[in-house]
């Protein structure tokens, strides 16, 4: 979560419940689960760029 921190940084992500972006076409919200060792993306998309959005934040998410 910390490399994730730094590499949206440049997006300002709000980190009261993992690391929220907001933008007027699309929400995104990446936070570890409470249940399992694993990363939960959760995207709220106005436009027909959902899949675009989750291929963008898995693959920062997966990192280098």
């Amino acid at each position: 979560m910390l490399r994730l921190k730094d590499a949206l940084a440049g997006q300002e992500p709000d980190t009261m419940d993992g690391l929220k972006i907001t933008t007027d076409s699309y929400s995104i919200l990446i936070r570890p689960s409470n249940t399992e060792p694993i990363l939960r993306l959760y995207i709220e998309a106005v436009g027909d760029d959902m899949l675009e959005l989750e291929e963008k934040y898995e693959k920062i998410s997966a990192g280098p």
